[in-house]
């Protein structure tokens, strides 16, 4: 499933960088439970710490951590209504690697696995259901 994510990181020093993150699903996979199609929507955000293991060799090398809540909404598409909503855990380890294109554009890519806990839903959507990898791709714009 895809997913737009946000993050807003500040540099202490030349190896921590600390902020947060937010991601939100941008597709919803259909569920059909009892003759009833269903579809999870979920979303996520927390305190997002970064860790520079070469800032002189790799700049753009970072090993991360994000730790925060999610929620799980379960919705019916054929009356567009809420069935149900769950919140959770949710911690997200990875690393990302990035490369510098032009004076104020980045590029980069990141592998993660997330690991939620806490959440039950409509249609037997489980926390076991939210866990796995996620690879994403992104790109910043300005003198950051």
């Amino acid at each position: 499933m895809a997913q737009a994510s946000a993050e807003l990181l500040f540099r202490l020093d030349r190896f921590v960088e600390v902020g947060g993150a937010g991601r939100v699903d941008l597709t919803h996979p259909t569920i059909v439970n009892e003759g009833s199609s269903l579809e999870p929507r979920f979303g996520y955000g927390g305190l997002q710490v970064a860790l520079h293991p070469a800032p002189l060799l790799a700049p753009d090398l970072r090993f991360g951590a994000l730790l925060g809540a999610g929620n799980l909404d379960i919705r019916d598409p054929a009356v567009d209504t809420e069935l149900d909503s769950d919140n959770g855990l949710v911690i997200e380890t990875g690393f990302s690697w990035g490369l510098r294109v032009a004076s104020k554009v980045w590029i980069g890519a990141s592998a993660s696995w997330r690991f939620a806990s806490g959440f039950d839903a409509l249609g037997g959507v489980t926390s076991h259901d939210l866990q796995g990898p996620a690879l994403l791709a992104g790109f910043s714009l300005g003198p950051f």
